[in-house]
């Protein structure tokens, strides 16, 4: 029979913090799109957050992981890639649509190429990782990311738009992999 699990240093679960983070986010969102009233009151809110993290002794979000500067860049590069593709998950079927007249299925064709190429290249990048490393690859799909959004801010034309739609999801996953292997490394180089 395996050992039972040693609880001694468990200090519970953080609710009012996970509690006032979600409304932080929601404020932060609804502010963004109805009213500064909202902004407001998540600053305020952001105000108790950070009291608060720092006060209990085992917050939803540890302070000691804000510190690390190259773990907070890690976490920023995801969310501008993140925001990068949601933009374009939004903005180019609207574009497909109302501009080059295109039928649902055939956007949905482009976006659907698209998705198998980019799973296609998460795996070339998962081998390709150990011998290159991380940040080679991030500046690699940093670069096709770049690429992908100067050929849509440049040039016409449905074959651009669906070159472009590509080069934006197979970067997206270049990145994404390359920052999931390298957020551990970071925790661990920072707590040795």
């Amino acid at each position: 029979m395996p050992p039972a699990n040693d609880l001694s240093g468990y200090k519970g679960f953080d609710y009012l913090g996970a509690t006032m983070l979600f409304f932080f986010i929601v404020m932060l969102l609804v502010g963004v799109n109805l009213s500064y009233y909202y902004l407001l009151s998540a600053g305020g809110l952001l105000v108790v957050l950070a009291w608060w993290f720092n006060k209990t002794p085992a917050p939803f979000i540890k302070v000691k992981l804000l510190k690390n500067l190259v773990f907070v860049r890690t976490i920023m590069v995801g969310l501008i890639i993140n925001v990068v593709l949601l933009g374009g998950l939004f903005l180019l079927p609207l574009l497909l649509a109302n501009s080059y007249q295109l039928s649902s299925l055939k956007v949905g064709l482009i976006f659907f190429g698209a998705s198998i190429f980019s799973s296609l290249a998460s795996l070339f990048v998962g081998r390709l990782l150990p011998n290159y490393g991380n940040l080679t690859l991030i500046y690699v799909g940093a670069t096709l990311m770049a690429l992908s959004l100067l050929l849509l801010y440049f040039f016409t034309g449905v074959a651009i738009i669906g070159l472009a739609t590509g080069l934006l999801f197979i970067s997206y996953s270049t990145i994404q992999v390359a920052l999931n292997s390298l957020v551990p490394l970071t925790l661990a180089i920072k707590s040795a």
